[in-house]
C-alpha cells in the first residue's frame, strides 16, 4: 500500500522535474514506474493468495481455526 502512495506523489513530481524544470531525467520517471509496477504485482499476488486461501477454507472448514506450529530444533 505504501508503494502506491509513493508512486502517487512522486510520479507527478518526477515528471515536473524532468519536463518543466529540466533538472531531472528519464531515469527518475522510469524508476517510479518500476515502483508502481512492483506495487501492482504485490497487490495481484496478495489477491490471488487470499482467493486461494478462501477457496481452501470453504472446501475444508475443519482447518478454519487451526494454527500452524513450527517444530523447533
Amino acid at each position: 500500500m505504501n508503494a502506491f502512495v509513493f508512486a502517487f506523489f512522486l510520479a507527478p513530481t518526477f515528471w515536473y522535474l524532468w519536463i518543466n524544470q529540466g533538472s531531472g531525467n528519464a531515469n527518475f520517471y522510469y524508476a517510479i514506474t518500476l515502483v508502481f509496477t512492483l506495487a501492482q504485482s504485490m497487490l495481484l499476488i496478495d489477491a490471488y493468495y487470499s482467493t486461494l486461501k478462501a477457496e481452501f477454507l470453504r472446501a475444508n472448514p475443519q482447518f478454519a481455526n487451526v494454527e500452524l506450529k513450527m517444530k523447533q530444533s
